[in-house]
């Protein structure tokens, strides 16, 4: 990521430690998990492909203060998906 990316996302390009990185917790349903620093609003979106097709919101995350934030996606169809996390 470029420092303005770091920036923009709340973390530090100094500390490698400092990233905002989203792991998949647990599948079926889909449990997604990431760091959030305070006064930031993410938004995480899936696809089904990922070469092509638009990226559909799944949640929008404000947040007050720096925490873990957990989403879950229960939908079960279809089942191949691709997430990403940003800051709008």
């Amino acid at each position: 990521m470029t420092d303005l990316a770091e920036f923009l996302g709340g973390t530090n390009p100094i500390q490698a430690a400092s990233n905002l990185r989203l792991t998949i917790v647990r599948s079926a349903p889909d449990v997604l998990r990431f760091n959030a620093v305070s006064n930031k609003t993410y938004t995480v979106e899936y696809r089904t492909n990922l070469t092509a097709g638009s990226w559909t919101l799944l949640q929008s995350v404000p947040t007050g203060t720096s925490r873990a934030v957990q989403v879950t996606n229960s939908a079960v169809s279809p089942r191949n998906r691709f997430y990403r996390v940003r800051t709008p």
